[in-house]
């Protein structure tokens, strides 16, 4: 055995032991604190799922009625906490739905705990390959986990969005690295959550225009043999999970930011604005190496999400702090910069302390926080794009 492979082992033996700690630590502090309570967003999806294993339609209202009298909700409210994931996620996790609900809870919450502590060491390290300074990563991990409000949130309700958001990062690496087998399997994870159909599909089409055919082809035969499992399965699934994401969006609260202004005019020339400059943007950092470029394109997709699409509560935020660290590395973590970056990370308190007061305040978070990353992005590649300019241009005439 190599020496690589050796160190390789060791890592994933570490990060395992980290996970089992992380999870016992969470069922000691917080879960057991709450006694046989289910009331986690991860029950739908565990009970759902395992539902769907003897066979029948996750996304039924009979299924949904059972989740809510065992949420403890005192009557039915059709579509609320419902299965509303993609099906094939039942076999992608198969492990944790295998699994008693609390055993498996508490496995998940400690996986997202050390996914969130992980992800900005692996950005700036691995991803961006930066000699990024230890204060500094401890100060960034503290603020992008700890402190911000909208992880800590994922984390002890049991969501989804930052595995999501971990293995869009991950298929990141892997294309870096030229692992095609690699990239399917984490873009494939990161479809767990709707909106991951999105980012994968967008990652994918960036790959068919660098035409780098093999994870695309391996993702749409993974894939597709997943999808083809679950039809076996259930049955044609696909208008049941439709009517189950629009029965979701009327009966709980969703926010379409730039609907936020409050005139629709105004809310219609900002949605085309954004388009114009996800689009000016991705076409301005185009000839980058894959790393610069994949880094940035990445943050404008994210930004250009949480403004564009239908967004439930603040949660789905945790996509800017991709664009956040992206900014800090961009300016070598100067003092201002980080300054700006630990305001941003420490903000949504600011809007749930206002909530009392101004009710819509979270509303407003969900428009803000992602139009102030976009203008502080556009500033700070104007800034990199100088640098690199002689670069691109190169590359271009080429």
């Amino acid at each position: 055995m190599s020496k690589q492979h050796q160190q390789t082992l060791l890592v994933i033996a570490a990060l395992v032991v980290m996970w089992l700690l992380f999870a016992w630590a969470t069922d000691v502090i917080w879960i057991s604190q709450h006694g046989d309570s289910v009331g986690y967003d991860f029950y739908p999806r565990w009970y759902g799922a395992r539902e769907m294993l003897q066979g029948n339609n996750p996304y039924s209202l009979e299924i949904n009625r059972v989740i809510l009298a065992d949420m403890g909700f005192p009557e039915f409210i059709p579509y609320k906490h419902n299965f509303s994931y993609l099906a094939t996620i039942t076999f992608t996790l198969l492990p944790f739905w295998a699994l008693p609900f609390f055993t498996s809870l508490t496995l998940w919450s400690g996986l997202q705990l050390l996914m969130i502590l992980a992800l900005p060491a692996l950005t700036f390290i691995v991803l961006l390959d930066w000699r990024i300074k230890p204060p500094l990563l401890a100060l960034l991990i503290f603020f992008s986990s700890l402190v911000y409000r909208q992880t800590m949130i994922s984390y002890v309700l049991g969501q989804f969005i930052v595995f999501c958001f971990g293995f869009i990062l991950i298929a990141y690496w892997q294309i870096l690295r030229g692992k095609p087998w690699l990239v399917a399997l984490a873009l494939i994870a990161a479809t767990t959550r709707p909106e991951g159909v999105i980012f994968a599909s967008a990652i994918l089409f960036d790959l068919l225009l660098q035409r780098r055919f093999r994870p695309i082809i391996i993702f749409a035969a993974l894939m597709g043999g997943l999808f083809l499992l679950s039809v076996i399965w259930i049955g044609w699934w696909i208008p049941d999970f439709l009517e189950a994401a629009d029965g979701y969006r009327d009966c709980c609260d969703y926010t379409e930011p730039t609907q936020v202004i409050g005139v629709d005019i105004l809310a219609r020339i900002l949605w085309v604005a954004v388009i114009g400059w996800a689009g000016w943007m991705f076409w301005q950092m185009r000839a980058l190496p894959d790393r610069e470029r994949i880094a940035w394109s990445l943050s404008v997709l994210f930004i250009a999400y949480l403004l564009i699409f239908t967004q439930s509560k603040g949660y789905t935020l945790i996509y800017a702090l991709f664009p956040i660290w992206v900014i800090v590395w961009a300016d070598k973590g100067r003092f201002w910069t980080v300054v700006f970056a630990v305001i941003v990370l420490s903000s949504p308190w600011l809007y749930f302390g206002l909530e009392s007061t101004f009710e819509n305040s979270t509303q407003v978070e969900q428009l803000a926080t992602p139009l102030i990353l976009l203008v502080a992005l556009t500033i700070y590649w104007r800034r990199y794009s100088a640098h690199y300019e002689p670069e691109i241009t190169s590359s271009q005439a080429a």
